[in-house]
């Protein structure tokens, strides 16, 4: 079974920020769930995860709180970061630097990552995008280029594949990332 982390950030959210999360959860449930009616098994171990313990995001009337911290998860497959509204991770919390140093440290260890629409941005803070193709949300393209010059910015992309990491533009084009996670049956190895 591979482990699957999902990422809830604690803070700078909105209800897009949300509608990934639960979208995402939702769909990879819906894949264990006829994995395990035709096979017997589940593929996927999903976690919730956050960047620290017993933290809820919330936005209007709606709160989720993660399963998991980063500390309690040593290894993992797979990391989908949801769009968020951070713009510059450079002034990043201690929060968000917790989860961009877990994200570096999951990838050299193995995992694939996923970011959805602007969840680049947290992603291109880990500098594992540097000198990679990546996509993002249209209207922060420009923005992105100024905080990630080393970063080869794809805007006529919807999503780009760079070695086990995955990008996607704006909206809900986060719902096309399944058809590239058939590829999570196999690992990157050049990190």
């Amino acid at each position: 079974m591979k482990h699957l982390s999902i990422l809830v950030p604690d803070e700078q959210t909105n209800m897009s920020t949300i509608a990934c999360i639960v979208g995402t959860l939702q769909i990879f449930s819906e894949a264990n769930n006829f994995r395990k009616k035709t096979n017997g098994s589940a593929l996927f171990e999903i976690a919730l995860v956050g960047a620290t313990k017993n933290s809820f995001l919330e936005e209007n009337f709606i709160s989720l709180k993660h399963q998991y911290a980063v500390s309690e998860i040593d290894k993992t497959q797979f990391i989908i970061i949801p769009a968020s509204q951070i713009k510059s991770y450079e002034t990043a919390t201690k929060n968000n630097k917790l989860l961009i140093d877990w994200v570096a440290k999951q990838y050299k260890q193995g995992a694939e990552i996923a970011s959805m629409c602007i969840g680049s941005f947290l992603l291109a803070s880990t500098r594992l995008l540097n000198g990679k193709n990546c996509s993002t949300h249209w209207a922060l393209s420009e923005s992105f280029k100024e905080l990630y010059p080393d970063v080869k910015l794809q805007t006529d992309k919807l999503i780009t594949d760079e070695n086990g990491i995955y990008t996607n533009g704006g909206a809900y084009s986060f719902l096309h990332l399944d058809r590239k996670s058939t590829r999570l049956n196999s690992s990157h190895t050049d990190i």
